[in-house]
C-alpha cells in the first residue's frame, strides 16, 4: 500500500478516529443508533451504550493498521516538487497571484530554505496543515512589487526533508519569467479603417489588466491633443478634445514605460525602456470634393503655406470667396494649372496659435457640384520651447554617480542659450554636447553618492521656430551608493555543476579570449564523479572543479595567480586595479553541509554541498571597507551580495581566489 501526499489529510482523520475509539468507545454513534433500534424491537442488553467488545477491537485494529501502514509508507517516500505554478520557463501570469510549489508528500517546513533572486521582490509563505504542526505540502512566493517585464527570476528551495528525518534534504530550482507586458488583442476603430467620424476616439483592448507601475502615453501623427484613460482595467481609451480633421490619416502609437514599483510604499525605484505596445491608423471622413488640407498638427512652422487639394477642377472664384482663415492673416491666393490645388500664402503666422481653415457651403466644382456644408480644418503653429523627456527620469533612484544627464527639447533651440540656462545641484563641473535637440551633460567627476540631485533649465530658452520657453523645468533623481564595477560580461553555465568552468570562461572573455565551455571542459579533463573523483585533478561529475586543473589550463593562455586565505581588502584592490577575481565558495542557497569523500586514488577530498564559483567584478563602498560585493555569477547572473554574505560563502573553501593577468 502506498500513501501519497494527496491522501495525507484522510490519514490524519483515520488516526484521529482511532484515538477517539481507543479513548471513548461511546463515540461510535452509528453503532449506538443501530443498536438502539434493535433493542427496541427484540431485547434490552445490560449495557445499552457500549458496542460488543469484539467490534470495538476490530475497529481499533483496522484503524491502527491503516494509520501505521500509511505513516510508514509516507516516511519512506522521497519528498519532491511535483507541481509549480507557473511551470518552468513559463511567464508568471500576474502579480496578484503567487508562485506556488506543491510537494508529493508532506515535508518539514522548519527545515526548508527559500531563496529568490533580486529580480523579483516578495515574501514566502509556508502552508502548514495546522498552526502548531510545521508540516505541509505547499509553499508560496507572494510578490510585493513589480519587476521589469520578461526578466528571468529564480526561486530555489533547499533542504526539502521528510518530517523527523535527520538527513539533509533535496533541492529544487524554478526559473520563470516575470510578467510580460500586456498585449493588444483588438483595436477600435481597426487598423486601416476609413471614413471615421471626426469626433471619434480610439480604444486598445489588452489581453490582461495593466500593472499599476506601467506609465502609458500615445504618439499621434499628425500631432493632436489627446486624453488617455483606462476603462475596466483592460481598455486604453484615447480621446480627442477637439474634432479631428476631415480626410486625414492618423497614426496612433500606444507606448508604455515599465517600472519597478513597491505595492506597500507606492515608490518607484527604476524604469525600463519605452516600449511600443501597438499602433493603428485610420482615415477620417472626407468632406465632399476635398481630398486634403495642409498643414496639419500642432507644431506647424509660422512660414507654412496653406494648400487645399480637391477631387476635381473647381470654380476658382467660389473657392476664393468661400475660403476663410481665423484668426485672419493677410495672404495671396494661387492655383495650379488644372484648378485642383488652391494655395494661400500668408505673411508669417503667429506662433503658438490655433488657426481654423473654413471652406463655406456652396463652393462649386466646374461641373456644377456644390459643397453641401461648411468644412473646417485646424492646425496649431509651433509654440514655446519645452522639454519632452529626460534621462534620468524625474524621481528615479539608485542612478550611478557617473551617469550622463540627457535633456530632450521638443524642438530645435538655441544651443548656447540652453547651455547657459542649465544648472545642477549640488554643483559639479562637466562638459555639454548635443545630439539633435538633446543636450547631454557629462560630469567630469562623479556626483555625490546616495544623494538627491536636481537639474534645471530656466525659462527663456530661444527656439529656432517657436517662442522661447516660458517656464523653468526642474527634475530630481537620487544617486546610488559609491560603486566600482569592471565591464565583465556574464556567461551562463551550460550544464549543472560547471560553474567553475563557466567562471573561468568569464575571466578569459574579459581578457579577449573566447573559448566555449565544452572545449574548456575537455582541456580540464575528467576525474570521476561525486563520491569517488578528485576535483583537484579534473572535472568531477555532479560536483565541479577546484583551482589546480583550472589554473593549469588558463596558464596556457595567460599567467595566473592563485591565493588561499586571500584577504578581502586584497581582493577589492585587485578589482580596483582592473583584475576580476574568480573565487571558490558555497552558493548560499543549498544547505552547506560537508560531503567529503576519499577518491579512488586514495586522496581525501574535502567537499561542501553547494560548492560554487563566480567572478568578483566590483564592489560598493571603499576598497578598504566595502559594503557589498558585485559578482558575475554563471548560475544566477550579475548579483550583489552584502559583504557579510559574501564572506560567509567564501569561507568554506578557505577564501580561495584565482586571477588571470
Amino acid at each position: 500500500m502506498e500513501i501519497t501526499g494527496s491522501h495525507f489529510e484522510l490519514l490524519i482523520i483515520l488516526f484521529v478516529m482511532m484515538l477517539l475509539v481507543a479513548v471513548k468507545p461511546r463515540l461510535l454513534t452509528p453503532w449506538k443508533i443501530l443498536k438502539k433500534r434493535a433493542d427496541q424491537q427484540f431485547y434490552q442488553p445490560k449495557n445499552s451504550d457500549a458496542p460488543p467488545p469484539i467490534l470495538t477491537g476490530i475497529l481499533r485494529t483496522l484503524m491502527a493498521v491503516l494509520a501505521v501502514t500509511g505513516i510508514v509508507s509516507l516516511l519512506r517516500q522521497t519528498p519532491e516538487v511535483i507541481l509549480t505554478r507557473p511551470q518552468a520557463a513559463a511567464a508568471i501570469g500576474s502579480y496578484d497571484k503567487p508562485v506556488e510549489f506543491v510537494f508529493n508528500v508532506p515535508v518539514d517546513m522548519r527545515k526548508i530554505g527559500v531563496h529568490n533572486t533580486a529580480v523579483m521582490q516578495g515574501t514566502w509563505e509556508k502552508v502548514n496543515y495546522l498552526p502548531f504542526l510545521p508540516i505541509g505540502r505547499i509553499i508560496r512566493f507572494i510578490p510585493t512589487g513589480t519587476s521589469l517585464p520578461g526578466t528571468t527570476a529564480m526561486f530555489y528551495l533547499s533542504n526539502i526533508s521528510k518530517p523527523l528525518s535527520p538527513k539533509p534534504g533535496g533541492e529544487f530550482l524554478l526559473e520563470a519569467l516575470t510578467p510580460e507586458l500586456p498585449v493588444v488583442i483588438s483595436v477600435s476603430p481597426s487598423d486601416g479603417a476609413m471614413d471615421i467620424a471626426l469626433d471619434t476616439g480610439i480604444e486598445f483592448i489588452l489581453d490582461k489588466p495593466g500593472d499599476p507601475a506601467l506609465e502609458w502615453s500615445a504618439q499621434i501623427e499628425p500631432s493632436v491633443l489627446y486624453n488617455l484613460t483606462f476603462k475596466d482595467g483592460r481598455t486604453v481609451r484615447i480621446s480627442f478634445p477637439e474634432r479631428l480633421q476631415s480626410g486625414t490619416f492618423y497614426q496612433v502609437s500606444l507606448i508604455t514605460v515599465p517600472a519597478v514599483y513597491d505595492f506597500a510604499t507606492g515608490e518607484t525605484s527604476g524604469y525600463g525602456d519605452k516600449t511600443l505596445v501597438s499602433a493603428a491608423g485610420f482615415t477620417t471622413l472626407k468632406a465632399p470634393y476635398i481630398l486634403s488640407i495642409q498643414p496639419q498638427g500642432t507644431t506647424v512652422a509660422p512660414d507654412s503655406r496653406i494648400t487645399v487639394t480637391f477631387q476635381e477642377p473647381m470654380d476658382e472664384s467660389s473657392v476664393v470667396s468661400g475660403f476663410t482663415l481665423s484668426p485672419p492673416s493677410p495672404g495671396v491666393s494661387g492655383w495650379n494649372d488644372d484648378s485642383t490645388v488652391y494655395s494661400y500664402t500668408t505673411s508669417p503666422l503667429n506662433r503658438n496659435t490655433t488657426y481654423t481653415v473654413r471652406l463655406k457651403k456652396g463652393i462649386r466644382t466646374k461641373n456644377g457640384g456644390e459643397l453641401g456644408a461648411d468644412a473646417e480644418y485646424r492646425f496649431k503653429t509651433i509654440g514655446a520651447a519645452g522639454i519632452a523627456d529626460t534621462v534620468p527620469r524625474h524621481q528615479s533612484q539608485n542612478i550611478p554617480a557617473d551617469s550622463e544627464i540627457r535633456i530632450s527639447f521638443d524642438q530645435e533651440v538655441d544651443r548656447p542659450a540652453a547651455e547657459s540656462r542649465f544648472s545642477i545641484t549640488p554643483t559639479v563641473r562637466g562638459s555639454i554636447s548635443w545630439s539633435g535637440s538633446t543636450m547631454i551633460f557629462k560630469p567630469s567627476v562623479p556626483l555625490p553618492f546616495s544623494s538627491p540631485v536636481t537639474f534645471r533649465i530656466s525659462s527663456g530658452v530661444p527656439a529656432a521656430l517657436g517662442t522661447p520657453s516660458d517656464r523653468e523645468y526642474a527634475f530630481t533623481f537620487s544617486t546610488g551608493p559609491e560603486e566600482f564595477v569592471l565591464p565583465v560580461l556574464n556567461l551562463k553555465q551550460q550544464e549543472s555543476f560547471t560553474c567553475n568552468i563557466a567562471a573561468a570562461r568569464i575571466l578569459l572573455k574579459y581578457r579577449g579570449i573566447d573559448i566555449n565551455e565544452t572545449d574548456l571542459k575537455g582541456k580540464i579533463g575528467m576525474s570521476g564523479s561525486r563520491g569517488n573523483g578528485n576535483p583537484h585533478k579534473g572535472y568531477t561529475a555532479d560536483y565541479g572543479t577546484y583551482w589546480e586543473p583550472i589554473q593549469s589550463v588558463l596558464n596556457q593562455f595567460r599567467p595566473t595567480r592563485v591565493y588561499r586565505d586571500f584577504p578581502l581588502g586584497s581582493l577589492t584592490d585587485e578589482v580596483r586595479r582592473g583584475n576580476p577575481v574568480l573565487v571558490w565558495g558555497q552558493n548560499g542557497w543549498s544547505d552547506p553541509h560537508e560531503i567529503s569523500w576519499t577518491s579512488t586514488d586514495g586522496t581525501p577530498i574535502y567537499a561542501i554541498n553547494g560548492m560554487h564559483s563566480y567572478v568578483v567584478k566590483g564592489y560598493r563602498g571603499t576598497v578598504s571597507n566595502p559594503t557589498h560585493i558585485i559578482t558575475s555569477d554563471p548560475w544566477r547572473g550579475d548579483t550583489v551580495l552584502t559583504t557579510a554574505d559574501f564572506l560567509d560563502r567564501w569561507k568554506y573553501l578557505n577564501r580561495t581566489a584565482l586571477i588571470l593577468d
